[in-house]
C-alpha cells in the first residue's frame, strides 16, 4: 500500500524504547531490540494529518557514534489521512501526542520505528542493491484481507494451494508505484486489522497521497536502495516533526 548514542546510558535508554512485534496498545518488555542499527531513513511530517513531508538518510559508524546526515533531504508523500502509530520496533507512547493507532483501511501511514527488510521491483535486482530482492510478477500479491492466514504477506499466488483471501494488491499491476520499492516491517506478527502491505515506493506524482505507504521520486527510491545495507540493520523512523524532536533529543544525537 500506496507496510539509534554517544554513551552507554543512551544505548540502554534506546533499548528501553524500541521493541519488536507487540500489540500497539500494550508494552512488551521482552521483545527484540534494534538499538544496534547503523542506518536510518527518517521521515517527518509537520503534523499527524499532513501528507507531504521530508525524508533524510542518516548513518553512524558504531552504536556509540552520533548520527550524521547522508546527502540532501528529499520530499515524500504519505497516506491520504496522514500518520498513526503503527506496530514495529518502538514502544507506542502512553500519550499518543495527538495521534491515533493505525488500523487496516484508515488511509494512514504508520508512525514509529520499523526494520527495512528487503526490496522489490518489476525488473531484475538493480546494481548496487544489497537488500534481499523480490522480483515481482503477474502472480505476486500482497494480502490485505484481515481474515486470511496470509494477511500482510507478499507472495506468489501460484505457490498457494488454496488461496483464502478475497482482497489483495496485485503488485505487478501497480505501476509506476511498485516498479521499485522497499519492504517496511510494519505489523511483523501479521495481527489482523492492524495494517498491511506497507512499503517505501515510487510516487504517483508529488501531489498524490498513498493508501498508507510512503512514496517519493524514483531517483530517491534508487538512492535509498543504494544506501541500505542489511548488515547495518537499517530502520525507518517515521513520525511528526514534534515527536521526532522528542525522540531525537533522547535517543538520536546527531553530529
Amino acid at each position: 500500500m500506496t507496510k539509534l548514542i554517544s554513551s552507554t546510558l543512551l544505548v540502554l535508554s534506546l533499548s528501553a524504547l524500541l521493541f519488536a512485534q507487540q500489540n500497539p496498545t500494550s508494552r512488551n518488555k521482552n521483545s527484540k531490540r534494534y538499538s544496534n542499527s547503523l542506518q536510518a531513513v527518517v521521515v517527518t511530517m509537520p503534523g499527524w494529518d499532513d501528507v507531504h513531508g521530508t525524508g533524510q538518510l542518516f548513518k553512524r559508524n558504531t552504536i556509540y557514534s552520533k548520527w550524521r546526515k547522508v546527502g540532501e533531504a528529499f520530499p515524500v508523500v504519505v497516506g491520504r489521512t496522514g500518520l498513526a502509530w503503527g506496530v514495529g520496533l518502538h514502544e507506542v507512547p502512553t500519550d499518543l501526542g495527538g495521534g491515533a493507532i493505525k488500523k487496516e483501511g484508515d488511509g494512514k501511514s504508520p508512525a514509529g520505528v520499523f526494520a527495512l527488510s528487503g526490496a522489490f521491483g518489476r525488473r531484475p535486482k538493480p546494481r548496487g542493491t544489497k537488500l534481499s530482492f523480490l522480483r515481482i510478477n503477474t502472480s505476486t500479491e500482497c494480502v490485505d484481507d484481515v481474515t486470511s492466514r496470509h494477511y500482510n504477506s507478499s507472495l506468489d499466488r501460484k505457490s498457494i494451494a488454496s488461496a483464502d483471501w478475497n482482497s489483495s494488491e496485485k503488485m505487478f499491476d501497480i505501476t509506476p508505484e511498485y516498479d521499485l520499492g522497499v519492504f517496511v516491517d510494519h505489523n511483523p506478527t501479521r495481527t489482523p486489522s492492524v495494517g498491511s502491505c506497507i512499503f517505501l515506493h515510487i510516487w504517483t506524482d508529488p501531489g498524490t497521497p498513498t493508501a498508507g505507504c510512503t512514496s517519493m521520486s524514483r531517483k530517491d527510491v534508487e538512492r535509498i536502495l543504494n544506501f541500505l545495507d542489511p548488515r547495518k540493520r537499517p530502520v525507518l523512523i517515521q513520525m511528526t516533526e514534534k515527536e521526532f524532536g522528542r525522540f531525537k533529543m533522547k535517543f538520536f544525537p546527531t553530529s
